[in-house]
């Protein structure tokens, strides 16, 4: 699972910088503003549409086999709209590609979290969640290295189907090497170890967390890109 994050991160981040370039290549009709306030609508966009789907997706994500399901198609679409972004013709084409991608990614973000909870026992899951950050960080820090190389040899959009190329590797690797869980083997391997008092005990004192907490999670994801828009514009 992380290893699959890491894929799709390392194409997510070439999109974010090649997105300035193709900005600047673009016709954007009807859309005003300077240059630098379209390539932040643009980014900020996506970070904003996964915010608003993503609690709405985890609500119907509840077995392992449907967040399975989402994350592969999350991924699968996610990387169709960036191999598009390659012939896009004009700005708003390319806004509305990266709205897709927002709620592609809102299929992936909480079925991956939950596969996770899933896999992991209670008292491993802050080890397991820190290496799934680590991984997905990773491949969004190599991203924008592996995106600057394939600019200077690609010329125009079609440096876009590089930036598609780590989602199939993403998506290959759940279908691959994630096999859909069974529900009695992750429910003992979550409560076996839990305890009744912990915040991570809702298997075991049935309490259902809802939405609690994605709410704040979709926040995050949506101030971080907010914060990177900011950066790039600069």
């Amino acid at each position: 699972l992380s290893l699959s994050r890491l894929a799709e991160a390392l194409g997510n981040g070439f999109v974010v910088l090649a997105i300035p370039t193709t900005v600047a290549l673009l016709p954007h009709g009807w859309i005003p503003g300077q240059e630098a306030t379209r390539v932040g609508l643009i980014i900020s966009l996506f970070g904003f549409t996964l915010a608003i789907a993503q609690p709405i997706v985890g609500r119907y994500a509840r077995s392992p086999r449907i967040q399975r399901k989402y994350m592969v198609g999350g991924i699968l679409c996610f990387t169709a709209a960036t191999a598009l972004m390659s012939i896009a013709s004009s700005y708003e084409a390319l806004l509305g590609l990266r709205v897709i991608q927002g709620l592609c990614m809102a299929f992936v973000v909480p079925s991956t979290l939950a596969l996770i909870s899933q896999y992991a026992a209670a008292n491993h899951r802050g080890a397991a969640m820190g290496f799934y950050g680590m991984c997905r960080m990773l491949g969004f820090g190599l991203g924008p290295i592996v995106g600057g190389l394939a600019l200077l040899a690609l010329t125009g959009p079609s440096a876009y189907l590089v930036a598609a190329i780590p989602g199939v590797l993403a998506a290959l690797i759940v279908l691959i090497l994630v096999p859909a869980p069974h529900s009695n083997e992750t429910r003992q391997r979550t409560t076996a170890p839990a305890d009744p008092t912990s915040s991570l005990g809702e298997d075991v004192t049935g309490i259902d967390p809802g939405l609690k907490p994605l709410i704040p999670l979709s926040v995050g994801m949506f101030a971080c890109a907010c914060s990177l828009s900011i950066m790039v514009v600069l």
